[in-house]
């Protein structure tokens, strides 16, 4: 009777919010296959406004807590039109997949050759929709970075 697979999934933490990645590969063949996680379908997490978290992304990668965003009174007449627009807008991840190809002792082989899969999907919007000509309103902008492993994984060993 063969073992039963067993599924280690990650919890990454991006502005104070957990975001559980679901495991796709058993972590008794990740040397065969990589590691493949992702979001679970239909989950979101809403990280909150931009510029609540421009700011607060900034502050931590400098690891400078004095950083703050532009005022709004300094900036060009037509940037600061749309800057209280801009920055009430609320970021939610809606999709985020990764993959990491096996490591390989054998130089040759097609794993070797592969790179690290990803893809990231944000939906940016207002609480409130946005208002452009008649009856148009704008409520969002959705955003989808996607970069696919290729050539695919090979069929593991039998």
């Amino acid at each position: 009777m063969a073992a039963p697979d067993v599924f280690l999934g990650v919890v990454l933490e991006i502005e104070g919010k957990d975001i559980a990645l679901e495991p796709k590969t058993p972590v008794n063949k990740i040397s065969v296959y990589g590691l493949e996680a992702e979001l679970p379908k239909g989950t979101e997490v809403l990280l909150g406004s931009v510029g609540g978290g421009i700011q607060s992304f900034v502050q931590s990668v400098t690891n400078d807590p004095t950083w703050k965003m532009p005022d709004k009174k300094d900036l060009p007449g037509v940037v600061a039109g749309v800057y209280d627009t801009v920055m009430t807008a609320e970021i939610t991840i809606n999709d985020l997949y990764i993959k990491i190809p096996p490591k390989s002792n054998d130089e040759k082989t097609a794993a070797e050759k592969l790179e690290t899969a990803y893809r990231l999907g944000v939906y940016v919007g207002w609480p409130k929709p946005q208002s452009l000509i008649g009856n148009l309103s704008l409520k969002g902008i959705s955003i989808r970075v996607d970069k696919s492993a290729t050539p695919a994984l090979p069929a593991p060993p039998k």
